[in-house]
């Protein structure tokens, strides 16, 4: 079957919401949010200039953060999705679990990297990504110390600077399972800077 001369200009809209580079733990932006709409670029074109009209959104421009602040804008909001249903796909990650995840890729995976397919179908990085998530989350600013500094290892390669501070986060009284993380992280960081 031909496809029709309306369903090969058919394309994908993709837009990014929260997006702060490698500074995973902002505090303004802690969602990172990827939407993508499959939609024509003439019906796109007609059917923004209804929703403008039709809601009286200023600056000719469709913003979610300015919808939702009005109950008009949230009327525009359901139009916009009942109208899109079936040709949208939304990816939401929380940052400081992508945090959690580099952590692994960093800290566990160079170790176990001749035999990671055993630790990945045990779903030991999901493990480990979830304990420092749950760190993370629940345990304030020291966890968020260790993780600040782990993300300026991810940017500059200093383990020396990491082993400094897990050898500090020792002495605060961390969680029995932190500290085991911490233990690994420092015969990690040991391993690499004595390679």
């Amino acid at each position: 079957m031909t496809p029709t001369k309306e369903q090969r200009s058919t394309i994908l809209h993709f837009d990014e919401s929260g997006f702060t580079g490698n500074n995973l733990l902002n505090k303004q932006q802690k969602i990172f949010c990827y939407a993508s709409v499959e939609c024509p670029h003439k019906e796109a074109k007609v059917f923004v200039e209804h929703i403008i009209k039709k809601y009286k959104i200023q600056n000719g421009e469709i913003k979610g953060g300015k919808l939702l602040k009005t109950v008009n804008g949230k009327r525009a909001i359901d139009e916009i999705i009942q109208q899109f249903k079936g040709r949208f796909k939304v990816s939401v990650s929380d940052k400081k679990y992508a945090l959690a995840g580099k952590f692994f890729e960093y800290i566990f995976e160079p170790t176990i990297s001749s035999v990671n397919s055993i630790f990945y179908n045990l779903n030991f990085h999901r493990f480990i990504s979830n304990i420092l998530h749950v760190e993370l989350s629940a345990r304030g600013a020291m966890a968020e110390e260790i993780f600040e500094d782990f993300e300026q290892l991810m940017r500059t390669g200093d383990f020396d600077g990491l082993k400094n501070l897990f050898f500090a986060s020792k002495k605060d009284g961390i969680s029995p399972v932190l500290e085991q993380i911490c233990d690994f992280a420092l015969c990690r960081c040991f391993l690499h800077i004595n390679i």
